[in-house]
C-alpha cells in the first residue's frame, strides 16, 4: 500500500511536471510569437510616423522656400537670427536646417528638426513684410509637426479609484472634434507597462506633450498617484513649464479645491460635449509647439 503511493506521487509529479513544462514552453512560444509581432508592429509604425514626419518636413521647407524667394531679403537676416556663421547659398533652408539643428536643444533629432522650424516662425512674426496669414500658415505646419514629435499629445494620470472617470475623459477628449484632427491620450496604466510604477517619470516629457492630471478626492488615497503628480508638477516648473494640466469636472470642484498643490495651475475644466471644453482644448493643441519649445523660467 505504502509502496503504491509513494509511486503514485513519484509518477505523478512527473506527470505533473510534464504538464507544467508543456505549458510553459506553449506559452513561451506565445510570448515570442507575440513579441515579435509586437517588434513587427512597433517597427512598422515607427517607419510611417517617420515617413510622414519627413513629408511634413518637405511641405515645411517648400513653404518657407516661397516666402524667402519673394523676399530676397529675408535670408541674411534669418541666418543672424539662429546664429549660423556657416557659409550658405542664399535660401537653402536645408543647408540652414543641417548647420543649425546640431546646436538647438531637444529630446531627439526630430523635436530639434521641430525646434529650428519654430525659430523661423518666431523669426518672420518680427517681420513687417510678413502678413499674419502666412505666419499663422507656418505656424500650424509647425504646430503639427512638433505633435508628430512625440507619442501622444495627452498622457491622464489619476487615482486607482478613478479608473472609470478618466476612460471616459480620455474617450471625450479623443473624440473632440479639434481642427478636424483628432487628439491622442493614453491613460497612465498603459505607460510603462512591466516596469515599476516610477521608473518612467524622466521620460514624461519626452514622450508626451501634456500630463493631465485627474484631480478629485480620491488622489488623497493613492499615494502613488499623488506622488506622480507632485513630482512632475515640480519638475514642469524647471523642465516643462505649462505642460502639466489639472483637470476638473463640474460635479467634482469642491474636490478639486481641496488641492491647494493644484488650484496654483488654471484648470482644465471639462464638461463633456460642450463648447467650451473643446474650446480649451483646441488652445492646448494650437499652443503645442509654443509650449514645448518656451524656455522654462522657474522665477516667473
Amino acid at each position: 500500500m505504502i509502496i503504491d503511493y509513494i509511486k503514485f506521487l513519484y509518477y505523478g509529479n512527473i506527470y505533473l511536471c510534464r504538464i507544467m513544462l508543456y505549458t510553459f514552453i506553449m506559452y513561451s512560444d506565445k510570448y515570442k510569437q507575440q513579441t515579435a509581432q509586437n517588434v513587427v508592429s512597433n517597427g512598422q509604425q515607427t517607419a510611417q510616423n517617420g515617413t510622414v514626419f519627413n513629408q511634413a518636413v518637405e511641405g515645411i521647407i517648400s513653404y518657407l522656400i516661397a516666402i524667402l524667394t519673394e523676399f530676397d531679403s529675408l535670408f541674411p537676416g534669418l541666418k543672424t537670427y539662429l546664429n549660423c556663421q556657416t557659409e550658405i547659398e542664399e535660401n537653402d533652408i536645408k543647408k540652414l536646417m543641417e548647420a543649425v539643428i546640431p546646436g538647438l536643444p531637444g529630446y531627439s533629432d526630430k523635436l530639434r528638426v521641430a525646434n529650428f522650424c519654430a525659430l523661423i516662425v518666431e523669426f518672420l512674426k518680427q517681420k513687417k513684410e510678413i502678413t499674419p496669414a502666412t505666419v499663422n500658415g507656418l505656424n500650424k505646419k509647425v504646430n503639427d509637426l512638433t505633435r508628430l514629435c512625440f507619442k501622444a499629445d495627452m498622457l491622464l494620470i489619476y487615482a486607482e479609484d478613478d479608473i472609470e472617470l478618466a476612460t471616459t475623459t480620455q474617450s471625450d477628449i479623443q473624440n473632440a472634434n479639434v481642427q478636424g484632427n483628432g487628439i491622442s491620450v493614453e491613460l497612465v496604466d498603459s505607460f510603462g507597462t512591466g516596469k515599476p510604477k516610477l521608473s518612467g517619470l524622466k521620460n514624461v516629457f519626452k514622450e508626451y506633450i501634456y500630463v493631465c492630471i485627474v484631480v478629485t478626492k480620491k488622489l488623497n488615497y493613492d499615494e502613488i498617484a499623488r506622488f506622480t503628480g507632485e513630482m512632475l508638477l515640480v519638475d514642469s516648473l524647471y523642465n516643462a513649464k505649462g505642460r502639466v494640466i489639472s483637470v476638473v469636472t463640474p460635479d467634482r470642484k469642491h474636490e478639486y479645491n481641496a488641492h491647494i498643490e493644484y488650484k496654483t495651475l488654471k484648470p482644465l475644466r471639462y464638461d463633456r460635449g460642450t463648447d467650451h471644453a473643446t474650446e480649451q482644448l483646441k488652445l492646448l493643441i494650437q499652443d503645442a509647439s509654443e509650449t514645448v519649445f518656451k524656455k522654462p523660467n522657474a522665477n516667473e
